[in-house]
């Protein structure tokens, strides 16, 4: 299973940046390269992942939760049972 980089690495510019945009960084990324770029430093800082984590609905901080109380890998069936099918960002 790819893991978060490599899962980047094959989405396009438009998608990268609406990722961006959903963790309230504006950027005007020229490349894919810098994209991921982008993104890693807002997933990396702190305060804002504190922020956007605050800001979630109640059962997403749960599901977060949940997550997190399994050591950050919970099988997709189990997290699928529990919280319902995520639906894929896009179109």
């Amino acid at each position: 299973m790819p893991d978060f980089a490599q899962s980047l690495q094959a989405q396009d510019l438009e998608h990268l940046r609406a990722m961006i945009e959903l963790w309230g960084v504006e950027v005007a990324a020229p490349d894919v390269k810098t994209a991921i770029r982008n993104l890693f430093e807002a997933v990396l800082d702190e305060e804002l992942v504190a922020e956007v984590c605050a800001a979630l609905p109640e059962e997403s901080r749960v599901a977060l939760a949940a997550v997190q109380s399994a050591g950050g890998r919970l099988p997709w069936s189990q997290f699928a049972r529990r919280f319902g099918e995520v639906r894929e960002m896009g179109p």
